[in-house]
């Protein structure tokens, strides 16, 4: 079965449950949604204490929605990037297989 990401986009906004029964919609981010989203990472509590796993946490809870998308790790390089308060954080680079429809190569000639 070819994997698309214009197919899979296709199938959004979508509204799922979350733990706690209360429902959200997940939709590709737009321009718009910039500062929005960058406010979402500067709420997110840095390293010290117990609020280690909530990061790292989110970042499973990421790497594990793109799976279900179909993207693998492909790379991993341990506390490679730092954050504007100077943690390391690892660099995962994610991909995805996509394939080519042969009616749309025999169409494009």
């Amino acid at each position: 079965m070819a994997n698309s990401i214009e197919l899979e986009l296709q199938t959004f906004p979508k509204t799922v449950a979350l733990k706690d029964a209360t429902k959200a919609t997940l939709r590709p981010l737009h321009k718009a949604d910039e500062r929005d989203f960058h406010q979402l990472f500067l709420g997110i509590p840095n390293r010290n204490g117990c609020s280690s796993s909530i990061a790292s946490r989110t970042q499973a809870t990421a790497m594990k929605m793109f799976a279900m998308l179909g993207f693998s790790e492909l790379m991993r390089q341990e506390d490679y990037v730092k954050d504007m308060q100077a943690i390391s954080h690892d660099y995962i680079l994610m991909g995805l297989d996509l394939r080519t429809d042969e009616e749309y190569v025999s169409a494009a000639g």
